[in-house]
């Protein structure tokens, strides 16, 4: 989980998968620089996948993990689920 140091999926690859680049929030607190690497830091501990790195306000979360809407359209996001467990979303 990335915090307030990732906030969309552009954020980790510029708006462009296929040639990505870091983009780092415009209003921070301190260098930009070292966003830059915090960011890059993460993606690291990820052993390189970004997909891994997840941006907690980013809108677009259920489009690419497992969700399921309530009636009253809660959204609830399956971020991961343990390889002896099955999908509580998707029960």
């Amino acid at each position: 989980m990335a915090g307030d140091l990732i906030y969309q999926f552009s954020n980790l690859d510029g708006g462009d998968e296929k040639d990505p680049y870091y983009h780092p929030i415009g209003i921070a607190n301190g260098s930009q620089e070292k966003l830059i690497f915090a960011m890059h830091d993460l993606v690291e501990a990820a052993n390189g996948d970004r997909t891994r790195v997840i941006p907690a306000h980013e809108a677009r979360l259920s489009e690419r993990f497992p969700t399921r809407e309530e009636s009253n359209g809660l959204k609830i996001i399956e971020l991961a689920v343990a390889d002896c467990h099955q999908s509580m979303v998707m029960a």
